[in-house]
């Protein structure tokens, strides 16, 4: 024996049915939105990924550069260095070139620097010997 349904009866199965439907509808819409979310998410992750790798390589040759930098200026150090050593070596040679000028000459100017020239060089024995005998 078929059941026979009533109209009401139908009309909410068919009711559910709609509201069934409707769910798996909004359900599917909104799978679809958070996919395109996630896609959208995962292309800019990629693309900060992508940046913070070139953004390290250009780290990386800026502190090969730093030390190449540093390498020069190192150099420009010691180069400096030497030629302060070179310009007070000059300095000597030239007040030995005066000094020898001195004694070839014989006019008073000569014999007067020749003097102060001698006094130097004696104050600084003189000082040499005081720090030697106070140790």
């Amino acid at each position: 024996m078929a059941k026979i349904y009533t109209i009401p009866y139908l009309t909410i199965v068919i009711h559910n049915l709609y509201i069934r439907l409707i769910f798996k509808m909004r359900l599917s819409l909104l799978i679809v939105y958070f996919q395109d979310i996630m896609e959208s998410t995962k292309e800019k992750i990629e693309a900060l990924v992508k940046l913070v790798k070139e953004l390290n390589q250009q780290h990386q040759q800026l502190l090969r550069q730093l030390g190449d930098e540093k390498k020069k200026h190192q150099q420009s150090l010691v180069d400096k260095q030497n030629l302060e050593i070179e310009v007070l070596q000059l300095n000597e040679q030239v007040k030995t070139i005066k000094l020898a000028q001195a004694i070839q000459g014989s006019n008073d100017q000569s014999t007067h620097e020749l003097k102060n020239q001698i006094n130097r060089y004696i104050r600084e024995i003189d000082k040499c010997l005081q720090l030697i005998n106070s140790d």
